[in-house]
């Protein structure tokens, strides 16, 4: 059932800004997504963007928190607003929680559905290297994305790729392991869905990653599995769950 209608106007939390629901997006696991426009007060359209909507406070949060955390990374999706939204049903008041991205053209899964050229390989080692070093950032302030599917990295104008979709994204505490306590199932190693492993990370040398101070390479905690998706995607004209499945666990640094 979708949680908004066509034409509805959301205001945001401190009113001063309005956005007109469009069409349906698409559907994931925690939240429906709309095209929409922001528009003035006379209801005048200024910007597309892609409206988020979940009934789920803990996905929105997480959402908002890593938005805001790295807004203006050109690698990563653009954040513009989040705030809860009520609506009375009947007797009843119920909330959604709202979330405002830049509208950018499709997930890499669509990209190819709709028959979508691969990047050349030097253009995917480029567009791979951008997004490492999304992750860069988040796996040094101990954090991770824990969904990284072709479905959550989108194509942006220029072919150019984002990551986007941090609803589970987690923080480690005190600097502590993360646990894989929510994953997409197709796109981890077996060792995470047999439970054989309960860990995130594999510690690993990139040769990109270097010491500002001595610059030599970090050793990294990157989420390998799902990297090696990412790796893979672009050079390739699929992006179905089976043919991925068969190199989660084999990364690829050089294509």
């Amino acid at each position: 059932m979708p949680l908004l209608r066509r034409g509805q106007v959301l205001t945001s939390g401190d009113g001063s800004r309005w956005y007109a629901v469009g069409d349906p997006l698409g559907q994931g696991g925690f939240a429906q997504a709309f095209s929409g426009w922001l528009i003035d007060r006379s209801g005048r359209r200024r910007r597309r963007v892609c409206i988020k909507v979940t009934a789920d406070a803990t996905s929105w949060h997480g959402e908002s928190y890593f938005g805001q955390l790295l807004l203006g990374d050109p690698r990563v999706v653009g954040l513009i607003d989040s705030f809860p939204h009520q609506s009375r049903f009947m007797s009843e008041v119920r909330t959604r929680y709202i979330l405002v991205f830049e509208l950018e053209r499709e997930t890499v899964k669509a990209w190819f559905t709709r028959g979508g050229t691969p990047w050349t390989e030097s253009g995917a080692e480029r567009e791979l290297m951008g997004l490492l070093r999304v992750l860069g950032k988040l796996h040094g302030m101990g954090a991770t994305h824990r969904d990284i599917t072709p479905d959550n990295v989108y194509v942006a104008q220029r072919r150019r790729l984002k990551l986007g979709d941090f609803g589970i994204a987690k923080h480690g505490v005190g600097g502590g392991p993360i646990w894989a306590s929510a994953f997409a199932l197709e796109f981890v190693p077996p060792s995470l869905r047999s439970y054989q492993r309960s860990r995130w990370y594999d510690s690993i040398r990139h040769p990109a990653a270097r010491s500002r101070r001595t610059g030599r390479p970090h050793r990294l905690k990157l989420p390998i599995a799902s990297t090696t998706i990412v790796t893979l995607t672009p050079l390739r004209a699929r992006s179905d769950s089976a043919s991925m499945n068969r190199f989660a666990t084999r990364p690829s640094w050089k294509m």
